[in-house]
């Protein structure tokens, strides 16, 4: 297959399956799929909080919007801003009780929507081989 058709499917499946999931979340009264990367990143973390530019470099959203999105989550009361002991001008996002539920409330409908539009459509072989292959295209370039 031609590299250039098969990228195209790939972003074309990727937009397309992403819309299907926010269509999901958002009938189940969810919260958005950018939200749940957001909150889940910090609800992973050992103290439920997290380094702004951590933070950043751990979701899918750019970092402005990974800013406009903890604004967001702030004001809605998900997130709430800390100020680091150790710098000045560093700043944590600490998930709150109510993005604690969120997240508890979206993974269901978010995991059921990655079983039908991803695991239900490969096998576990194909599955392995998918991961070996993001891992290569994932790993730093060198620089030569």
């Amino acid at each position: 297959m031609n590299a250039i058709i098969c990228w195209r499917d790939l972003v074309a499946y990727n937009t397309e399956t992403l819309f299907q999931i926010e269509r999901e979340l958002k009938a189940h009264g969810a919260i958005s799929l950018a939200a749940y990367d957001v909150l889940s990143e910090i609800e992973i973390q050992k103290d439920k909080r997290i380094r702004m530019q951590d933070l950043a470099m751990g979701v899918i959203l750019t970092k402005s919007g990974v800013t406009k999105m903890a604004n967001s989550l702030v004001k809605q009361g998900f997130i709430r801003r800390e100020k680091c002991p150790h710098d000045r001008r560093g700043t944590y996002a600490a998930i709150t009780p109510k993005g604690s539920e969120a997240v508890k409330k979206a993974w269901p409908i978010y995991r059921a929507c990655i079983r039908r539009f991803f695991s239900a459509k490969l096998a576990a072989a194909e599955i392995e081989s998918l991961a070996r292959f993001i891992a290569k295209l994932r790993a730093p370039q060198s620089s030569k």
